[in-house]
């Protein structure tokens, strides 16, 4: 019974965000045609921008994921924040005292890649893991159902391992996950006829162009363990 009410509510999702696109096709040429709408919702971002900014945490230590979010959606900056000026990248980076790296250690995709580099270690390889944590839709709905708010905010994400061998009997891991937020994986609920992972119902933009709300940035969280086996 919850498997299909679950599945019922996974169509619900899937029809009512192929809606949002077509809507959202239909008003961005409209708004387009008037620059002055453009101009003055512009105008109104940047004071609502003034007035959210001293109530987000900016200590990358000490963000959780709804300060993250919110520096996304309204473009804010932190002083984690590095631009790559050949590419307009903007990342922000993690360490390991960060909140929102803590998280991280017990997601799902995580926890996958680090028993995919125990198995590594105890079949006498030490090869690198690289692993990918899809989301879509049941994702979207496992996120709110058990209110996990890492999940909610990253999406899709890769995570890579490093082995070492400490030789004495214990390995250091070496993580890095990385993702990269946007409106498209933001809005990943869309069937997609094309291929296995959903579509995004708006566009990737960059960060100060158009409205100036939701420009695409990216995240990278390292740390390290030493495991026995």
């Amino acid at each position: 019974m919850l498997d299909y009410l679950k599945q019922s509510l996974v169509t619900v999702v899937a029809e009512t965000a192929e809606l949002a696109h077509e809507v959202y096709n239909k008003v961005v040429p409209l708004l387009l045609e008037h620059p002055d709408a453009i101009k003055t919702l512009q105008e109104y971002l940047d004071e609502l921008k003034e007035h959210i900014n001293p109530m987000v945490e900016s200590d990358p230590n000490k963000m959780d994921w709804e300060d993250l979010f919110t520096m996304w959606l309204f473009e804010l900056g932190a002083s984690n924040m590095d631009i790559n000026m050949e590419n307009n990248n903007i990342n922000f980076v993690f360490g390991d005292d960060a909140k929102t790296t803590k998280d991280l250690q017990v997601q799902e995709g995580v926890l996958e890649a680090r028993n995919k580099a125990i198995i590594n270690i105890r079949d006498g390889s030490f090869t690198d893991v690289d692993h990918t944590w899809s989301y879509d839709v049941n994702e979207f709905l496992d996120g709110v159902i058990t209110m996990n708010t890492a999940t909610s905010f990253l999406g899709s994400y890769y995570t890579e391992v490093k082995i070492h061998d400490n030789h004495d009997g214990t390995y250091r891991l070496d993580y890095r996950v990385s993702n990269i937020s946007g409106w498209e994986s933001a809005t990943r609920l869309r069937v997609s006829h094309d291929h296995e992972y959903h579509d995004g119902i708006i566009p990737n933009c960059d960060r100060n162009s158009g409205v100036g709300l939701g420009g695409t940035i990216s995240e990278t969280w390292t740390w390290s363990e030493t495991i026995s086996l």
